[in-house]
C-alpha cells in the first residue's frame, strides 16, 4: 500500500483505511464484525469506493462488480448489493436487464443534486446519479421500474447498482423457469410466428387456429369469427411485433391456471413508424401460448 495517505471525504472512509491499514490483510468479515459499518448497505455502498482507492484485492472486488450492460450507448458495470450468489446467476441478471432495455435508444442520466435527494434512492448515499427512464416506465417490469436506475460515477466509469430488492425478484423467477421449464423453452418460437405478418395471416385463414390463439378469463369466447382474425392479419400494411420478455415479466396466475408473460406488443404502419404500443398478457395453456382476453376490473 501507499505510504501517503488519502484525503477523505467522509469519516466512514476514514475510518475504514485506517483499519485496513493497520493489518495489512483484512477480509470482509473482519471489518463487516468491527463495527465501523453500522448499516449492511453502507457495508455495499463502500466497495466501489475501496476498489477504486486500492483498498482491496481484485478477486474480492469481483464478488460484487459483475459484469457490465449497455443501455442507450452506455456503459454501466453492476453493483451487485447481493455478493454471494453464483456467477451465472449474475451474468443470466445483465443479459436479461440489457435485453429489457435494448429497444429504448438512448437514455440520458441525471446529476443527483440537493432538491432530488429526498425523493430518489434514500437508500444509497453515495449514489450522484439516476437513470433518466421514466419515458418507457409503460414498458418495465414494476420493480425495475422502483429499483432500477441508482448509479455511482467515478471518473468516466458507471457503476449501476443492483439492490436486493431486483436480486430477490430474479431468484423468483429463475425458480419459476425451473418449475415451467416447457413453457419458457416455447416462447422464442411462439415469438418468431406471432410476429412475422405473413405467418399471422395464415392462421388467420384457418377459423380453428385463430381461435386456438386465444384463451379467455371471466369474458365468453367471440361469437363473431371475424374478430379473431382481425385481431391476428389487422390491416393490410400494419406491422405487429412483440418484445422479447424479461425474466421478470412472468408469474403464474391460479385463477387463470397457468403461466403468463406480459408483452409489450407494438404496432406499425408501413413506414414502420410506431402507431401504438400496450402490455399485454399471453398465457401458457393446453402446450402452447396463446393471447390472454380477460375482464378489466
Amino acid at each position: 500500500m501507499s505510504s501517503a495517505q488519502p484525503k477523505f471525504k467522509t469519516r466512514e472512509r476514514k475510518e475504514i483505511y485506517e483499519f485496513v491499514e493497520d493489518r495489512d490483510e483484512v477480509t470482509y468479515d473482519e471489518l463487516f464484525d468491527s463495527g465501523i459499518l453500522t448499516e449492511t448497505d453502507r457495508y455495499h455502498q463502500i466497495v466501489a469506493v475501496m476498489k477504486r482507492d486500492g483498498m482491496i484485492e481484485e478477486d474480492t472486488y469481483n464478488n460484487y462488480v459483475q459484469g457490465k450492460v449497455t443501455i442507450g450507448g452506455r456503459v454501466y458495470h453492476l453493483l451487485f448489493e447481493i455478493p454471494d450468489i453464483p456467477e451465472g446467476m449474475k451474468a443470466t441478471i445483465a443479459r436479461d436487464i440489457e435485453q429489457t432495455y435494448a429497444d429504448f435508444g438512448k437514455m440520458g442520466i441525471k446529476k443527483i443534486d440537493n432538491e432530488d435527494r429526498p425523493h430518489f434512492f434514500k437508500k444509497y448515499d453515495i449514489v450522484s446519479y439516476f437513470l433518466q427512464d421514466s419515458d418507457y416506465n409503460a414498458r418495465l417490469p414494476e420493480v425495475l421500474k422502483d429499483h432500477f436506475g441508482n448509479i455511482i460515477m467515478f471518473g468516466n466509469t458507471c457503476y449501476m447498482t443492483i439492490p436486493s430488492e431486483i436480486v430477490n425478484a430474479y431468484k423468483k423467477a429463475f425458480k419459476l423457469k425451473n418449475e415451467h421449464k416447457e413453457a419458457f423453452e416455447k416462447v422464442d418460437g411462439f415469438l418468431r410466428q406471432f410476429n412475422d405478418k405473413e405467418s399471422r395471416r395464415q392462421i388467420a385463414k384457418d377459423i380453428e387456429g385463430a381461435k386456438s390463439l386465444f384463451s379467455f378469463h371471466g369474458v365468453e369466447p367471440w361469437d363473431d369469427l371475424g374478430i379473431y382474425k382481425s385481431n391476428l392479419a389487422l390491416t393490410e400494411n400494419a406491422f405487429l411485433e412483440v418484445e422479447t420478455p424479461s425474466l421478470l415479466d412472468f408469474q403464474f396466475y391460479q385463477d387463470v391456471g397457468g403461466l403468463i408473460f406480459l408483452g409489450t406488443m407494438k404496432s406499425r404502419d408501413e413506414d414502420e413508424t410506431e402507431i401504438g404500443m400496450a402490455r399485454w398478457p399471453f398465457v401458457y395453456k393446453g402446450g402452447k401460448w396463446r393471447l390472454l382476453i380477460y375482464r378489466l376490473p
